[in-house]
């Protein structure tokens, strides 16, 4: 059995994610992250917090329901990785859910970079694949 643990950090690097708006990236913050052109935080994150409540949350929520579960959060950080603010963008549309990963980026730490910005983190989960692992 895959530990769901491992799941969670493929969904932290799954390229497949929704597709969503282009925005510019400022200068400063450009020459020091390899920025996509969705601002995708979540590769240029220093310090990765557990995801034991992650994991928790998102079994409970895979038990009464089928399909794929997308939200994207909106992160404000200082220039030395601190996260500042997490709010959400696009909603899961389950709370428990979007609370769990807004608490869990908030104790995040992206790497240092030229100039305080934001980004996106955006997040796919596979509950069947999450139900076919417990």
């Amino acid at each position: 059995m895959i530990p769901i643990a491992i799941l969670l950090a493929l969904v932290l690097v799954d390229d497949r994610l929704p597709q969503q708006e282009t925005v510019p990236a400022s200068p400063a913050s450009a020459t020091s992250r390899d920025w996509n052109r969705d601002h995708d935080l979540r590769t240029s994150m220093c310090t990765r917090p557990s995801m034991a409540a992650l994991e928790v949350v998102v079994r409970e929520i895979a038990k009464g329901r089928d399909g794929r579960v997308e939200l994207v959060l909106q992160v404000d950080y200082k220039a030395d990785g601190t996260i500042t603010r997490v709010s959400m963008h696009t909603s899961s549309g389950i709370e428990r859910l979007d609370a769990a990963f807004m608490t869990w980026a908030s104790d995040a730490r992206l790497c240092p970079s030229d100039a305080d910005g934001s980004g996106r983190m955006p997040f796919v989960i596979d509950l069947n694949m999450v139900k076919s692992l417990a």
